[in-house]
């Protein structure tokens, strides 16, 4: 009996190891708990991010970046490997359309 209670909560443990698990979802749509899954985002910043979007939900990261803060490109490169996305675009899909983090200056 024993045993199987040990299977079942390593099976369980490496479940809530999984990316799936810890996919966090999309910035637009997730409350200011689940945004404090993410490594860096703590309830302050939690909810900027959601009075932010109140005013005008993010189009994408360079949005996300201008709009909040204390957010980088460093920075938000951790968010997105934490399952964070703006409108369901991470960052490394975001930057792949060609799209620059630091647009040349005009």
């Amino acid at each position: 009996m024993r045993t199987c209670w040990t299977g079942a909560l390593v099976a369980l443990w490496l479940l809530l190891l999984s990316p799936v698990a810890q996919a966090v979802g999309d910035v637009n749509r997730v409350d200011a708990t689940r945004l404090q899954l993410v490594k860096g985002i703590g309830p302050k910043m939690a909810e900027r991010i959601v009075t932010e979007r109140r005013r005008s939900p993010f189009r994408d990261w360079d949005d996300f970046i201008d709009r909040m803060p204390g957010v980088g490109e460093r920075t938000a490169r951790s968010f997105s490997a934490q399952g964070l996305t703006v409108n369901g675009v991470s960052l490394a899909q975001h930057q792949a359309t060609g799209r620059s983090l630091n647009p040349p200056a005009r």
